[in-house]
């Protein structure tokens, strides 16, 4: 069974428990929306019972689980825009399109399909749908988090790969021997920690992460100058 259909089965129990100026409301959107002045609903209470019918007759909410979707299907512009003025009158963000021959009015926001499960008193759906949407919210911050962290790891190694080449460029044309004592030995650990992160070499050496970051660039400098043919000897370190 679709979740809309669930919705319905819900509000179907439940609308003998109406008032009875509410049922009329109820009523008039069930079986003549179109033809219903809705501008002329005053209290709240017959207000969501006629939202309540209007679900019944040309509503539908979608799978949550796929996309937060709620809408109605009337004939004319002008009953979509009333009626989407009622909705929003509860402050559900409503709002219309036109669909080939049809009229639409809709609601995407998860919270406002929420308030409307209040409106129409599905409480079992509405705890259904939360219920859902925690399970999804969920998803999405792990999801969120895993590519972050993916995100972080492709570029430490990237940056890796690219310390350890520069390093290899300068041992092989320049050797250690002639660097700052400071850079050697950032350059022999960075060979011998290649998957280590800038904060760990720090620790490893005794140093910043800002420090290890500038001398690797100092490293990297010197690798430019090898591969753009300067003189060794005239190569600063």
């Amino acid at each position: 069974m679709s979740f809309s259909k669930e919705i319905k089965n819900e509000i179907n129990l439940t609308q003998n428990d109406f008032p009875r100026h509410c049922r009329f409301a109820f009523l008039s959107a069930l079986r003549r929306v179109s033809e219903f002045e809705i501008n002329k609903l005053k209290r709240p209470c017959c207000k969501k019972r006629f939202i309540t019918g209007a679900f019944l007759a040309c509503g539908s909410i979608g799978d949550p689980e796929k996309s937060y979707h709620l809408e109605f299907v009337f004939s004319d512009k002008k009953t979509c825009d009333d009626f989407s003025g009622l909705l929003n009158s509860f402050n559900l963000n409503a709002k219309s399109i036109a669909r080939k021959s049809c009229h639409i009015a809709y609601i995407k926001e998860g919270d406002k399909i929420a308030e409307f499960l209040k409106i129409v008193s599905a409480s079992e759906g509405l705890m259904k749908f939360e219920n859902i949407r925690i399970l999804k919210d969920i998803r999405n911050q792990t999801n969120r988090e895993v590519n972050c962290e993916t995100e972080n790891i492709r570029k430490t190694v990237n940056a890796a790969a690219a310390h350890i080449e520069n390093i290899n460029i300068v041992k092989s044309f320049l050797g250690f021997e002639k660097l700052p004592r400071d850079l050697e030995a950032l350059a022999r650990l960075r060979l011998s920690s290649p998957d280590a992160s800038l904060a760990e070499l720090g620790a490893a050496a005794g140093i910043s992460k800002a420090s290890v970051n500038y001398k690797l660039k100092r490293l990297g400098k010197i690798a430019e100058k090898i591969k753009g043919g300067n003189d060794f000897e005239r190569i600063h370190c």
